[in-house]
């Protein structure tokens, strides 16, 4: 057994290190979803496929439109993909990091962005009937992630071989770099 499982448990996905800890939460009664690490693509997509999951902070959204104004979208976003939950998720596609540049895309009529999709469960089926494995450019060195970003403090953490995050320091934390 696996050291390391993903599973979507309440409407959030959750790590379980280790097959005994596996066993336990599995035999709990929780309803869970088994998910399984495929790859990490870069590529673009819709940016109505894309939803935000953070609130808009006031002042800060401001801060990052003018920051778009000066240099563009200099990052690619950083995109959760789990297609096998799409009822609790109502889309298989989250943003993990981009949360306040997704809500800019319209104010300067970006339709498509480049996203670095970690690819949790293969394709992509959601509501409204796009289903498609991800073609794009796979990523499955370190430094081919860490080029992408203008930080280049990016952390990538790995599971079963596989890339399963990618960390990116706060923009606040970083915003020299825009």
């Amino acid at each position: 057994m696996k050291d390391w499982h993903y599973v979507a448990c309440k409407n959030k996905i959750q790590e379980i290190r280790g097959g005994e800890n596996y066993l336990n939460f599995k035999n709990s009664g929780v309803d869970f979803i088994d998910l399984k690490i495929v790859n990490a693509v870069l590529l673009e997509l819709d940016v109505k496929l894309l939803k935000p999951l953070t609130d808009v902070r006031p002042g800060f959204i401001e801060e990052v439109a003018k920051s778009i104004e000066r240099i563009g979208f200099k990052d690619p976003f950083v995109v959760h993909n789990i297609t096998d939950v799409p009822n609790l998720y109502q889309h298989g596609l989250f943003i993990k990091s981009g949360n306040n540049r997704i809500r800019l895309c319209e104010k300067f009529n970006v339709e498509r962005v480049l996203c670095v999709v970690v690819n949790i469960s293969g394709g992509y089926f959601g509501k409204d009937g796009y289903n498609t494995m991800f073609e794009g450019k796979n990523l499955e060195i370190d430094e081919d992630v860490k080029s992408l970003f203008a930080g280049r403090k990016v952390r990538v953490t790995r599971r079963d071989g596989k890339i399963c995050n990618i960390y990116i320091p706060k923009w606040l934390r970083n915003r020299e770099n825009y």
